[in-house]
């Protein structure tokens, strides 16, 4: 499943303390995506309702609609029902996680043509659960604006110089 790769602007709420339960994983923002018969139609029709078509390529039989905090993906011909599409997590630590957990994978995190990784499962009513994240969605490992990505940064805080750092382990 292709996905346009722009900065996602989700909540967060630093400033207010949050008392995060035992079994909690970071999985990213949650973007729903909706199988449509007709494209063009639902475009038109989620318009009307106050959503702007954002993103995605017609062409290739996707759009992406949103309005202020609610943002959901319209595929044709792409997905056989509707997807949970979790964006923006590290996918190889939620694979690990769901694992220990005993959660059956419908695919192990792999690797997808367009340089995501990506795993699904399928919740027990039938669901496709999909994680998904693009290299470009990640923040800064160090939450700043470093040079991680050029192997160049000096914050030994970051989490790119600890051995289990959750993004660019790969430049040490």
């Amino acid at each position: 499943m292709s996905h346009d790769h722009h900065n996602h602007e989700h909540p967060h709420h630093d400033d207010e303390p949050v008392d995060l339960p035992p079994n909690y994983l970071d999985t990213g923002w949650l973007e729903v995506c909706l199988n449509v018969r007709n494209l063009a139609l639902s475009i038109e029709f989620y318009e009307k309702i106050g959503f702007v078509h954002v993103g995605g390529e017609t062409e290739s039989g996707w759009a992406v609609m949103e309005n202020d905090a609610c943002r959901f993906s319209l595929y044709q011909g792409h997905l056989e029902g509707n997807v949970l599409n979790f964006r923006g997590g590290d996918i190889q630590k939620i694979g690990e996680a769901l694992k220990e957990r005993g959660v059956e994978m419908k695919t192990d995190v792999e690797s997808e043509p367009d340089g995501s990784l990506g795993c699904t499962l399928v919740d027990p009513d039938g669901n496709l659960i999909y994680f998904n994240t693009h290299p470009d969605e990640l923040e800064d490992c160090c939450g700043e604006d470093c040079d991680c990505e050029d192997g160049e940064c000096d914050d030994e805080s970051c989490d790119c110089h600890k051995e289990d750092g959750h993004k660019h382990e790969e430049v040490k």
